[in-house]
């Protein structure tokens, strides 16, 4: 657990959750016991709150930050700058838009999943986000539409969902007790690819297969029954990634420079 939750800097702002993380501080969601408010806490991180340069950009950054004035710009209400911790105090709103730019880039996997619960979060809430990224994971955790841009062209755009059923290759996954052999000859002239996987989590042989058509599950669930006990199957849909490669090299490709 993060040792600053719960702890009151100036007697007054009670952090209360971790909700961001940056190369140089932290922010926490708080609560400013003298207004009744909640605000946002930024903290300048540990490691750096002994070093001259560092104190001077987090001073300065206040300092830019308190002279602006702007409906997108957060109002700061306070600063400390002690010898134990430095921190910003601004406004917490619920904005309608935001946009990150790679971020999840140089976060630890704790620190990524802080973060991912934030932006699911705000979606919840009714936020529109939006972020470039180049981790296709994240695109498939978080998103529910984009646009895949390559060479200044947007070569892709749709829901996440609907791309990857669209980029399906009929691949499925058949889990079993009995005769490999006998369901892979079962099932051999509805097939182009299969490959036994072995044994699965749940301690049943897998097979995974291409069909020749999507119109042959049907008659591939038929045949293995016959053949073997099936106790499951799923179809195995293409990831971001595999679609990310196929797209960038159809499109260059098609127009060589």
């Amino acid at each position: 657990m993060d040792s600053n939750i719960g702890k009151k800097l100036d007697g007054r702002y009670e952090l209360i959750e971790l909700i961001g993380v940056g190369g140089m501080a932290d922010i926490y969601r708080a609560r400013d016991i003298e207004e009744d408010r909640v605000v946002a806490v930024k903290i300048l991180k540990t490691e750096f709150a002994g070093s001259d340069e560092f104190l001077r950009r987090f001073r300065n950054e206040s300092k830019a930050i308190a002279l602006l004035s702007h409906p997108n710009i957060v109002k700061i209400y306070d600063v400390g700058f002690t010898e134990k911790v430095q921190f910003i105090v601004t406004v917490l709103h619920k904005p309608e838009l935001l946009i990150f730019d790679e971020p999840f880039s140089g976060f630890d996997p704790i620190n990524a999943n802080v973060l991912k619960r934030e932006i699911l979060h705000l979606r919840d809430e009714g936020a529109t986000v939006i972020f470039s990224t180049h981790n296709m994971a994240s695109v498939e955790e978080l998103c529910d539409n984009i646009s895949l841009i390559n060479k200044s062209h947007n070569i892709l755009t749709g829901s996440v969902r609907e791309l990857r059923r669209e980029y399906s290759d009929n691949s499925f996954e058949f889990s079993f007790l009995g005769e490999q052999s006998k369901l892979e000859e079962t099932l051999r002239p509805l097939v182009r690819e299969m490959e036994g996987k072995g044994i699965d989590r749940d301690g049943f042989l897998s097979l995974s297969l291409k069909l020749n058509s999507g119109d042959d599950l049907r008659e591939a669930i038929a045949r293995a029954n016959g053949a073997v006990d099936l106790r499951s199957f799923r179809q195995v849909l293409p990831s971001m990634d595999e679609i990310f490669i196929r797209s960038v090299e159809m499109f260059n490709q098609n127009n060589p420079q």
